[in-house]
């Protein structure tokens, strides 16, 4: 019995329709194949400048992210060191910095068709004599293949937030204040002061850090992170 010519119309676009998610998965590997590290300040941060180029360091990761804070400390010191400063305690130092990893977002993309594409070629590949059980498992078949695309490729993106904080020696005694406000329970609100006298200005500002690449690999993508960060620390100077 030939193909009706609807017949061979819907093979066709069913057949195109399930190449859609492979090629989706095919152009996001292309797109991303390379491993991509940004690291930057959030905002611009200008320290005063001052002829005691001696420096206090301390690196802590806040995050389950495994990053080397001993690695990252001596990648500052090396950039340091090349730039005239010395490391020595924080009671001696001219500026003591401290440097912060606080948050960590891991952001995964699949590559597909989208709307339910190939669930939708399966169903008018499996319906093309009218045949509604046919349909139904095309449409789980399509489904299937496009998840599967979908969940072999995959645009991975992590993302970390740090802070650096600089104080930097004054001459004159400086006042600080914090004030916080706790929520207690549905109703109340407590707010705290309190006050200080020290001897530093102190000077944030926030890193951002990304790493991209289709199928990311946290032992590819740390180590260049680490870099970035350090090298975030040692322009500040």
């Amino acid at each position: 019995m030939k193909p009706t010519l609807k017949a061979l119309v819907l093979a066709v676009g069913a057949a195109g329709l399930l190449s859609l998610g492979g090629c989706a998965a095919t152009s996001m590997a292309l797109a991303h194949k390379d491993l991509d590290v940004q690291s930057y300040t959030d905002g611009v941060l200008i320290l005063p400048d001052s002829t005691d180029h001696t420096y206090a360091l301390s690196v802590r990761n806040a995050t389950k992210i495994p990053l080397n804070d001993a690695l990252i400390k001596t990648e500052v010191e090396q950039r340091m060191q090349s730039k005239g400063y010395t490391e020595t305690t924080p009671d001696k130092a001219e500026y003591v910095i401290n440097l912060v990893t606080y948050t960590a977002e891991v952001d995964s993309a699949a590559a597909g068709i989208g709307n339910n594409g190939g669930i939708l070629a399966g169903a008018a590949a499996g319906g093309i004599n009218g045949n509604g059980q046919a349909a139904l498992i095309g449409a789980l078949v399509g489904g299937i293949g496009d998840t599967v695309a979908g969940g072999l490729v995959k645009d991975v993106t992590l993302t970390m937030r740090s802070v650096i904080q600089v104080g930097v020696r004054q001459a004159a005694a400086v006042k600080s204040e914090t004030n916080s406000t706790l929520q207690q329970g549905d109703s109340t609100v407590q707010t705290q002061q309190a006050a200080s006298v020290g001897d530093r200005m102190n000077y944030r500002v926030k890193v951002i850090t990304t790493a991209d690449q289709t199928n990311l690999k946290l032992v590819d993508a740390i180590p260049q992170m680490e870099n970035g960060l350090a090298r975030n620390v040692a322009g500040l100077f």
